[in-house]
């Protein structure tokens, strides 16, 4: 099942819960990342798990990289439990991501 529609504004239907949700290049593009992560944790089953993947920007102040030190203070707070985190490298275009998955 697929569904279209704004972060901010997905509603699961009645009764679902999932076990993996993941933010592939797109949770840094929402006016409210944080909460949105806050809210989808709520339709995650018993051990369900987020991944988020997000750019490593060079330029330090752009939305990616300052929502991962966001979320990498918030998992250190022990906001998250973090389960893993990693970076995914392009070695042929010279790309980096950052990848964190947490509860």
């Amino acid at each position: 099942m697929a569904f279209q529609g704004l972060i901010e504004e997905f509603q699961p239907p009645e009764g679902i819960k999932y076990d993996a949700v993941v933010f592939n290049e797109s949770l840094q593009h929402t006016d409210t990342p944080l909460e949105s992560i806050d809210r989808y944790r709520g339709f995650l089953s018993e051990h369900g798990f987020i991944v988020i993947s997000l750019f490593k920007n060079a330029k330090e102040t752009a939305n990616g990289p300052r929502l991962a030190r966001f979320l990498a203070a918030d998992c250190m707070k022990g906001k998250y439990s973090l389960i893993d985190q990693a970076e995914g490298i392009s070695v042929s275009r010279n790309l980096v991501w950052r990848i964190f998955v947490f509860r």
